[in-house]
């Protein structure tokens, strides 16, 4: 038997709360919630799954139902025991939310005069709704939400509002989980140590939580090479500092693309945290209608041919998803706000 996943595990579960002291190896992400769905269904002894929409869990067919985005889901039956409530998107959310962000737009909204959000008061409101009129009395087996919404292009909310979806569902009490399909919580510049699932890198992902009932077996979780290079990643992201590089070129980032949205009407939005960040584009700013699909082909096009690779996300795919590795610099930082004014200037 190879130590290495022993090894791994060991250092990975020191970055993690004590109760959570045990790590499943699964494939992906995929697989480790397929896993943490069905152990909070055993440990709670209930079955709804309460999700938000535009978010994204997986494409298996048992997850399918949690994964709330259209775009991802194919006409089978599916969604058994999930139920989606409102995703508190301070953009194109049905009450805004411009002061849920850490980092304040430059578009107003109701709250702007009194300081006070009261849209973040209002989505915690819904998912009350939702738990009160769509779950049993006793509460949902589990509350899965990504801390920034990945394939949801990069959207966010501030983490007291997080903190009160989690609070509600634990008083029923239900597992709560932050999963992330699409990149690893070191993106975002810090740990999350208060969650469960985590995918992402060298197709492994872990499950830590302490239950134990009935057997479980996955072929190729947790094999030696994988879980060498697991522990050799976490040993370079603390050597390197990569989780502070992260925060700091993601703020250089995020400061310059903001500039350069204050000299582009196409961009409507700019938002994230760390290196997940999102540049959301539009036909008109008033309006907010999603940029045409011919134009923004061409923006994608101009920015690969800029010298910048970047993802597309949201329900519109007009949104430029840029996740880079954690280790670029301030100057890369610029040359990709260059590289995407120059495709927008092409664009237009």
């Amino acid at each position: 038997m190879s130590p290495a996943p022993q090894a791994y595990a060991k250092k990975l579960t020191a970055k993690l709360p004590p109760e959570l002291s045990v790590c499943y190896f699964t494939n992906s992400g995929s697989e480790a919630n397929d896993l943490a769905v069905l152990m909070a269904r055993l440990y709670t002894r209930r079955w709804e799954v309460v999700t938000l929409r535009n978010g994204y869990h997986g494409a298996s067919p048992f997850l399918m139902g949690a994964t709330a985005l259209s775009t991802w889901r194919y006409a089978t039956p599916t969604g058994f025991g999930f139920v989606n409530a409102a995703h508190p998107d301070p953009y194109r959310g049905e009450w805004g939310g411009r002061l849920q962000r850490l980092r304040r737009p430059a578009w107003s909204c109701d709250c702007q005069q009194s300081g006070q959000c009261s849209a973040a008061s209002k989505y915690v409101a819904q998912l009350e709704d939702t738990l009160r009129f769509s779950c049993p009395k006793a509460g949902p087996a589990a509350f899965l939400a990504e801390s920034i919404q990945g394939v949801g292009a990069s959207s966010n909310s501030r983490a007291a509002t997080s903190a009160r979806r989690s609070r509600l569902c634990a008083r029923r009490p239900a597992a709560c989980a932050s999963p992330t399909s699409g990149a690893g919580h070191c993106h975002h510049g810090q740990e999350h140590r208060e969650r469960v699932p985590a995918g992402r890198g060298g197709h492994l992902a872990g499950v830590a939580r302490t239950l134990a009932e009935a057997l479980h077996f996955n072929t190729f979780g947790g094999n030696p090479l994988a879980c060498a290079v697991g522990t050799a990643v976490l040993d370079v992201i603390d050597e390197e500092k990569l989780q502070e590089n992260c925060q700091r070129v993601g703020q250089r980032l995020l400061s310059g693309l903001q500039r350069l949205r204050q000299s582009n009407q196409l961009i409507g939005d700019v938002r994230g945290k760390g290196l997940m960040v999102g540049v959301e584009l539009v036909a008109d700013r008033a309006s907010r209608a999603p940029l045409e699909a011919p134009r923004m082909a061409r923006l994608f096009e101009a920015t690969r041919e800029a010298g910048v690779l970047v993802g597309k996300g949201g329900f519109y795919g007009n949104v430029l998803r840029l996740q880079p590795p954690m280790c670029v610099t301030e100057a890369d930082a610029d040359a990709t706000v260059e590289a995407i004014g120059e495709a927008i200037k092409a664009a237009n």
